[in-house]
């Protein structure tokens, strides 16, 4: 049985070890309808428009969205049973392959997916190591800043300093003066 507001069922898809096929029904908890935490399904990327093999790691009651490994919010919407898309074709994920070695023709859509998904990931680095780079820059240019801004404020402490001890002095010439008054 499918949730609803999800994609249909998909057909069962390979196992974690490769070989053992599973069906829908090892993927969704029967009570709530909700994917199994581990379960292997496809995201739907918003950038790409491209389904992302992921692995659901938990569900947020409160905000009803799934925690996957590729996504923290994804809406249930935006996620379906993994595919059989590794499987060659003509051949079904209970099936050993090999038995059909004539029709050894792979579908890569996922695998493309995935390296369209690393060539983000290898992008977003870059620019993060750039963003760094220039958030040290930042902070040596502040570091520098307090320096001064710490010398600044020894120079104006020395200079009240001064001027305390100059205020006192005329201070302690007017109680002389005013005493010479009386």
């Amino acid at each position: 049985t499918a949730r609803a507001g999800s994609a249909p069922s998909s057909p069962p898809s390979l196992g974690a070890a490769g070989g053992e096929a599973r069906s829908a029904a090892v993927e969704l908890d029967p009570a709530t309808g909700r994917y199994v935490i581990g379960s292997l399904v496809e995201y739907k990327s918003r950038s790409s428009g491209n389904w992302i093999l992921s692995k659901v790691e938990g569900f947020d009651e409160r905000t009803k969205v799934y925690r996957l490994d590729v996504q923290q919010n994804a809406k249930p919407e935006r996620i379906r049973l993994r595919t059989d898309s590794c499987v060659p074709a003509g051949e079904s994920a209970g099936q050993p392959q090999g038995q059909h070695p004539q029709q050894e023709v792979y579908d890569h859509s996922a695998e493309v997916a995935v390296a369209a998904s690393a060539s983000t990931a290898s992008a977003a680095a870059a620019a993060s190591a750039a963003a760094v780079a220039s958030d040290t820059a930042s902070v040596d240019a502040l570091r520098n800043q307090v320096v001064k801004l710490q010398a600044l404020n020894m120079a104006l402490h020395e200079q009240l300093a001064q001027e305390i001890t100059l205020k006192e002095g005329y201070y302690s010439e007017m109680c002389v003066y005013r005493d010479q008054l009386q």
